[in-house]
């Protein structure tokens, strides 16, 4: 597709058109390689598709499990998201409850629980005291900052409103879905308005709960997600 694109000169307004703009930059060093390119694109596509869809599955599952987080998301989208003609960024940043609930539903069952692993490329030393050589495989464990009492108190229980209370202040390194620093998610905006949209014409249309007799088992395939299918049985709204 990036070498048809090329030959053809056709210019669209898309990824691909912007990410090809940066080979005619002055700047080598600004510039996209074909495979750096192509590279771009299976991280958008891998990034930004299935872990929003998997989000939302676990956001759906956590609230047929806790109705009572249900009943009040359905009272904010009456007072924001239906009340918009047209839904902007303002309306979905307006909706507090619902990204209490993604939050409490990333920090429990975040589709991407671990980074990736990073080669040490010297000798380091972290903290005054450990020593990590260079060649040694290293990841940060989100999962368990995220899981840990010293960071969140009963963190097994699936708490949106913990994300309310301003009185306790939150290590901004013990909650870090997207990751931190300047490599951090570069698509996070966009799935979070993403999974704003899509839950909130989700509640619009359907009544739903997880089949009887589903028990969640989770596990880490490329995303950590159920290992079993799961399966929402629906009736639409009247």
């Amino acid at each position: 597709i990036v070498k048809d694109r090329k030959e053809s000169g056709i210019r669209g307004d898309d990824l691909l058109t912007s990410l090809l703009e940066t080979q005619k930059l002055s700047e080598p060093e600004m510039r996209f390689t074909d495979k750096e390119i192509v590279d771009e694109f299976i991280t958008f596509f891998v990034a930004g598709m299935d872990t929003t869809g998997h989000l939302c599955t676990m956001i759906l599952y956590n609230l047929s499990k806790h109705p009572e987080y249900l009943k009040t998301l359905e009272q904010e989208r009456k007072g924001t998201y239906n009340k918009e003609k047209a839904v902007t960024l303002d309306t979905l940043q307006a909706m507090n409850e619902l990204s209490c609930v993604i939050k409490e539903t990333q920090r429990t069952h975040n589709p991407s629980a671990w980074p990736f692993y990073r080669v040490a490329i010297t000798d380091h030393t972290l903290g005054g005291d450990l020593k990590i050589k260079k060649g040694t495989w290293i990841r940060v464990e989100t999962f368990g900052l995220s899981h840990d009492p010293k960071n969140f108190e009963n963190p097994l229980e699936f708490n949106p409103t913990r994300w309310k209370d301003n009185s306790k202040k939150i290590d901004p390194f013990s909650f870090v879905p997207f990751s931190a620093g300047p490599r951090n998610c570069i698509g996070q905006h966009l799935a979070i308005a993403e999974t704003k949209i899509i839950i909130s014409e989700f509640l619009e249309r359907f009544n739903f709960k997880v089949k009887d007799g589903y028990q969640l088992r989770m596990g880490q395939r490329f995303l950590y997600e159920p290992t079993d299918e799961m399966i929402f049985e629906l009736t639409a709204k009247k």
